[in-house]
């Protein structure tokens, strides 16, 4: 059993390190990166998936619009605020936030949501997209 265990780490350490290099080349392969996040595990961490999902989306990090600028009068504004308010317990990392923190989480995930929904009139919001969103907040952390 420890040698299966011993075989999936170096197969992982394997797809972490073809991951640093695929995102080192220029430009980055992003059908290699997609053909990997259909593999078991994905990504692996967190940590890997903050530094591919923004090449995966065509996201510069370092060129975003502050997301605020795009919050208008919302139609569903008070959907929104209902599954916002219920937000943010499920995952193990949130579990550990406090009260605070959680509260300045769900006001940037208020924002976020509201933001992309104005700045796309053509999106309509639905139940769970806050789920959704949120996964994109844990993991980006920033």
């Amino acid at each position: 059993m420890s040698r299966g265990k011993a075989t999936i780490h170096d197969r992982n350490a394997e797809r972490e390190k073809d991951i640093h290099l695929i995102l080192l080349s220029q430009p980055v392969d992003v059908m290699v990166l997609r053909n990997i996040s259909r593999l078991k595990g994905g990504f692996l961490s967190s940590k890997l998936r903050r530094k591919v999902w923004p090449k995966l989306l065509g996201v510069n990090r370092y060129k975003i619009s502050d997301y605020r600028t795009f919050v208008t009068a919302f139609k569903d504004e008070q959907q929104v605020s209902v599954d916002i308010d219920r937000s943010l317990w499920n995952y193990d990392v949130t579990r550990q936030w406090s009260d605070a923190n959680r509260d300045q989480r769900r006001k940037a995930l208020s924002d976020i949501i509201i933001g992309i929904l104005c700045k796309s009139p053509n999106m309509h919001y639905y139940q769970g997209f806050h789920d959704l969103i949120s996964v994109f907040l844990i993991v980006l952390d920033d």
